[in-house]
């Protein structure tokens, strides 16, 4: 493995702590919506408790985060350092 490809798969790893804080603000910031509707609707506090809608949406975000992460990652790393510093 080069140092390019090293470097991508660096910098690919430390998104997860972004996806992982990603994830859990995202999930505090939906139960401000989500309880009180479900409350309002169903007076219970979730209106469906299977947790499969939850972890769709998860593995989506989880997906489109690293996606974009490794493309982004990818662009920058195909430039040399030498080539940027020097423009």
């Amino acid at each position: 493995m080069n140092g390019r490809h090293l470097e991508s798969l660096r910098l690919f790893i430390h998104k997860f702590p972004v996806l992982g804080e990603g994830e859990i603000d995202g999930t505090v910031a939906s139960l401000f919506t989500t309880v009180p509707y479900s409350i309002a609707r169903t007076d219970s506090i979730l209106s469906d408790p299977t947790i499969t809608i939850y972890l769709a949406i998860v593995a989506a975000a989880a997906i489109l985060t690293l996606t974009a992460s490794l493309g982004a990652a990818r662009r920058v790393i195909r430039t040399p350092t030498v080539d940027v510093v020097a423009a």
